[in-house]
């Protein structure tokens, strides 16, 4: 967690002067307010990255569910990495985050 204020379209770390952040582009849909680290060549947090589909959000119902499922996997992505475990999206490494793991009956 960090204090910010804001600095134009960016938001600047109170406790890191030196670095400029910006909102997640999911941000304006209030699915995600997580922040985009300076210099990243992604629009999208670190935990939105993990989208392969994203619904059709003029549906209301359908807007409420995916923010439902984003705070889900957002609070996961969270833990696994204060666990330090790897998180490769499947653009990254072509198999997901963890492609090592053989499940029983698959």
């Amino acid at each position: 967690m960090r204090a910010m204020a804001p600095e134009g379209e960016c938001w600047r770390s109170t406790g890191d002067p030196g670095r400029l952040y910006s909102f997640c582009d999911n941000a304006p849909t209030d699915a995600c307010n997580w922040l985009v680290p300076p210099g990243s060549q992604d629009a999208v947090c670190a935990a939105c990255r993990h989208n392969g589909i994203v619904p059709d959000l003029s549906d209301p119902a359908r807007l409420k569910a995916w923010r439902e499922i984003e705070d889900a996997k957002h609070r996961l992505i969270y833990s696994l990495t204060r666990w330090r475990l790897p998180l490769h999206t499947r653009a990254e490494d072509g198999s997901g985050a963890w492609p090592d793991i053989q499940f029983p009956g698959r």
